[in-house]
């Protein structure tokens, strides 16, 4: 099988991956998955050579689609992932602020009184 063709392959791979629904449960195997396909795929890009016949070309171009559609997938993935991390942080802080309710207030303000 010639590069062109396992290049289409992988990218048809990734697009079915990236348009499905992702569970947070499976997001961390899911962006593994992804990350070693886009080194396969990267290694066989390197591998091809033109000229290219008219079916490739074709591939070629569908794989072009492809990859505008997979940058905005992959935007997507990012921004939720950034979006639980915000949530856990929120989280932890919220938690950290019930145990100790007094661990971020300062004791340098003094009230006087002018009255004698």
């Amino acid at each position: 099988m010639n590069a062109v063709k396992q290049v289409y392959d992988m990218t048809k791979e990734l697009v079915d991956i990236s348009t499905n629904e992702i569970e947070k449960e499976d997001r961390e195997n899911v962006i593994n998955n992804i990350t070693e396909l886009l080194e396969q795929r990267d290694l066989l890009i390197k591998e091809m050579k033109p000229p290219f016949t008219q079916n490739e070309k074709k591939l070629g171009q569908q794989i072009i689609l492809w990859n505008e559609q997979l940058s905005a997938s992959f935007v997507e993935i990012k921004k939720r992932v950034q979006v639980d991390i915000a949530q856990l942080k929120k989280t932890r802080t919220s938690t950290n602020k019930y145990i100790n309710p007094y661990q971020n207030t300062t004791i340098d303000g003094m009230y006087y009184d002018k009255r004698k």
